[in-house]
This record gives C-alpha cells, structure tokens and sequence, in this order.
C-alpha cells in the first residue's frame, strides 16, 4: 500500500527535507508544488520506495540529493519545471552504496522565450554495488523560438555490476499545429495545454486520478503569462 503525501497540506509542520528518510518496508507518494528550500535530501533505507512527483516554480535554483545504502530500494522522481525565473539550475545527486537496487529521474521543462536551464546530474556509484539500475531522463520544451540548455552528466562509477543510461530532448510547440487548433474555436492558452497534455500526463502516470488537479491547475497558471 502506498502512502500519499501532499506537502503543501503540512504547511505548518512541513516535511524535513534536509533529511527525508523512508524507513524500512515503506512506500511512500510525495505530490508537492510548493518547495521553498533549495536543497532537499532523500534517504532510503532497506526494501523501501519513493516516488516524488514536484512542480517548482518559485526560485531558480535547487540541489536534489538522494543517498541509497541499503539493499532493495527504489527512488523515482518525477520533476516538472514550471518556473518562470529566466535563469533555472538543477543539481540532481545521487550517491550508491547498496545492492538490488535502483534510481529514476524524469525532467520536464516548460520554458518561456529566452530561458536559461543548467541541469547538473552527477552520479557516484561506490566500489561495494552491484545489480543497480540508473537512468536519467531530460526533456524540454519550449513554447517560443529562443532559448538555451546546458545539461552536465556526471558518472562516477567504480564497478561493473549496474545499468546506467541518461538522454536529452529539446523540443519546440509547433505553431503550425497551434494555429490549426486556434482556427477551431480553441484559445491559444487552451491549445497549448492540448499540446502538452500528452507529455505531463505521461510524467504524472503513477499519480491516482483524483489528484490530478495536482498538475494541472498549475499548467494553467503557468500558461496565463
């Protein structure tokens, strides 16, 4: 059974996450959209799971670290770029210790005309792993026809026994397909969330329907520029 947690409901509380532990046998669903530290620190102890599923649009500059020195657990991240700061940095790091285990990282932007994003990935794998699996997924797409992507893939691996794959997209909106469906009766904020439903549904996948709200509320804000 997964547990679901939506931060933003813990306002006064708040989750620390300057050292956000999942405990043993533990599998937890974190929905948040309005992280306000700049850098957030998982720790998974044995047979545990996370899925973090975050939208951040407030600041411009966050450090995601991840450490996994026990057996067994999973870490899948699903990150959703909606910032409307024009210079965005990402550091996502991961740090391997533990067997049978693995990590998953999926990026997606949505970006203004003359965006700037710096997406630092660095992942250390210690000499004692073995049968790890590591992949790192980037995708950005932009609305306008000017923009630049910097992304720094970082592999510190120091044994033979693990997967490890990371890619890159840079995509644009098409205007010709934005004008068709304008030339249906469909405003162009509307057809744009058309044109990008696809992709953030595919991001949000493990999200329970009734939280899709989650998502998609913030799109639209995002879109009314």
């Amino acid at each position: 059974m997964w547990e679901i947690l939506q931060s933003w409901i813990y306002e006064s509380a708040k989750l620390v996450w300057d050292n956000f532990i999942v405990w043993k046998n533990q599998n937890v669903i974190i929905l948040d959209n309005w992280i306000k530290e700049n850098e957030i620190n998982f720790n998974l102890l044995e047979n545990s799971k996370l899925i973090l599923f975050w939208i951040y649009k407030l600041d411009w500059n966050y450090s995601i670290k991840c450490s996994q020195n026990r057996s067994w657990s999973q870490i899948n991240i699903n990150i959703l770029n909606l910032s409307k700061e024009n210079k965005i940095k990402l550091l996502a790091n991961s740090t391997i210790s533990s067997n049978n285990s693995g990590t998953k990282i999926n990026i997606l932007s949505i970006c203004w005309e003359w965006w700037n994003i710096t997406i630092d990935s660095w992942l250390i794998i210690k000499k004692e792993t073995n049968w790890w699996n590591w992949i790192i997924n980037q995708e950005n797409i932009f609305l306008w026809d000017s923009g630049r992507i910097i992304w720094i893939p970082g592999l510190d691996i120091r044994t033979n026994e693990l997967k490890a794959s990371h890619s890159l997209k840079v995509e644009k909106i098409s205007r010709e397909d934005l004008f068709y469906l304008e030339s249906r009766g469909i405003d162009k904020q509307n057809a744009t969330h058309i044109m990008l439903a696809s992709k953030i549904n595919n991001l949000f996948s493990w999200i329970p329907s009734e939280y899709d709200y989650f998502y998609q509320d913030e799109l639209d804000k995002f879109l009314t520029k």
